[in-house]
């Protein structure tokens, strides 16, 4: 790549990286301080609150209430968490620019440890949940 080419792509792509940048330094802020409430209560309401319209109306709450009740039991108390890691990206597809978080984290409790994975979007201003996944290495008791 010759030297004008190089200066092109820094002038194009290096502030949309900037921005990236800054973009995921705040998504790993906002989950930092948005995973501990749940992790800690297991409530229903303060997942509600962080997760987007999508995440809820796809979610069944009775089998919600039911792994978190598991979760709670089988997990015990929440002692912390690994810094949240990933990237954001912009969604072009379907003519609607989207800002997307793709993190995870490492979470761990009295009884073992577990994996959260979550895909987040940007809307208005500030983060919301549009997938939360949890996989833990505690096996429930028979």
């Amino acid at each position: 790549m010759g030297v004008a080419s190089y200066y092109i792509c820094l002038v194009l792509i290096g502030p949309k990286v900037k921005d990236l940048a800054r973009l995921e330094a705040e998504c790993t802020s906002y989950l930092q301080r948005a995973l501990p409430p749940i992790l800690t209560t297991w409530d229903i309401d303060e997942w509600r609150s962080r997760s987007s319209v999508e995440l809820i109306t796809s979610t069944k709450v009775g089998k919600l209430q039911k792994q978190f009740a598991a979760n709670e039991k089988y997990l015990g108390e929440f002692k912390g968490m690994d810094k949240p890691t990933g990237n954001v990206v912009v969604d072009n597809s379907g003519g609607i620019n989207e800002t997307l978080g793709f993190f995870s984290t490492r979470a761990r409790f009295q009884a073992g440890s577990a994996d959260i994975s979550l895909r987040l979007v940007r809307r208005g201003g500030g983060w919301k949940f549009q997938k939360f996944y949890l996989r833990t290495d505690v096996p429930e008791p028979e």
